[in-house]
């Protein structure tokens, strides 16, 4: 069983995991800052335009493994007026920083 932190950026700021947790691979790891961060996403999603809801995934050493993020992304229609605004965020993207 590999150790694990979990790096949190929401709303509010970032914060580091104080705590490791065990899991057998990368991927279960992974698969379980995805449920954190769908979690988060029912407090609330990001506030502003390009902003993120995101878990990082960190070795034991703290190095960047994989980080796993939702962001708000608001399109406006040409002109700019408030009528034409929709906003939105995308589907689950994970970067892969190794």
């Amino acid at each position: 069983m590999a150790k694990f932190y979990f790096n949190i950026s929401d709303n509010d700021g970032m914060t580091g995991g104080d705590l490791p947790y065990e899991y057998p691979t990368l991927a279960d790891a992974v698969a379980q800052a995805k449920t954190v961060l769908s979690e988060m996403a029912l407090d609330g999603i990001p506030r502003d335009d390009g902003s993120r809801l995101a878990v990082e995934v960190v070795d034991m050493d703290r190095r960047p493994l994989v980080t796993v993020s939702i962001v708000l992304r608001i399109d406006r229609a040409p002109g700019g007026s408030a009528a034409g605004t929709s906003s939105g965020f995308s589907t689950i993207q994970v970067d892969d920083v190794r």
